[in-house]
């Protein structure tokens, strides 16, 4: 599968958890949200500081940095997280996996998100939010998912159908 048919496959199957996806598909998607990303966050980036003067306060640079990226994280979320989500569950499908092991991941990356931010809004400075027990260990568990799950989408498709379907395109993906 190409990088074009690998976009418009994940965006058609948004909210599809069922069946299979290859490699190319799961790693050209990959990409794009990277590129996509890099691009919107950037663009907040630029603007959160173009509305500042040459005398704004460091606190004010950085309330702006902060409102830039969640929003930026927030689009981002909303363009490519969403279909990335449900490819994911697919990609591991093709593997024989149950997709649980990117809902569980998902889960702690909002959680992590909620309570930084949670902790940021409530006055505390990001050392000490940062070194909080509860989103450290969120945070090493989220880690360690990221990496099993990893390793699980590049380990070749099953040749073969399985419990969640037949193979998406081609055994040699």
């Amino acid at each position: 599968m190409n990088f074009g048919a690998a976009v418009v496959s994940a965006y058609k199957k948004a909210f599809m958890y069922s069946g299979r996806a290859t490699r190319s598909e799961y790693w050209w998607f990959f990409l794009f949200g990277f590129l996509v990303n890099t691009l919107i966050v950037i663009g907040f980036i630029i603007a959160s500081f173009s509305g500042l003067d040459a005398n704004a306060k460091e606190g004010q640079a950085g309330a702006a940095f902060l409102s830039a990226m969640i929003a930026a994280i927030s689009l981002c979320w909303i363009t490519t997280g969403l279909p990335a989500v449900a490819l994911g569950f697919r990609r591991l499908h093709d593997m024989g996996q149950p997709g649980w092991w990117i809902g569980i991941q998902t889960a702690l990356q909002l959680f992590t998100a909620v309570s930084f931010y949670t902790a940021l809004s409530g006055g505390g400075d990001a050392a000490s939010v940062a070194g909080s027990a509860g989103l450290a260990i969120s945070s090493g568990l989220m880690n360690i998912l990221q990496v099993i799950t990893l390793i699980m989408t590049v380990v070749p498709s099953q040749p073969f159908a399985n419990k969640y379907g037949e193979p998406a395109v081609s055994v040699q993906d």
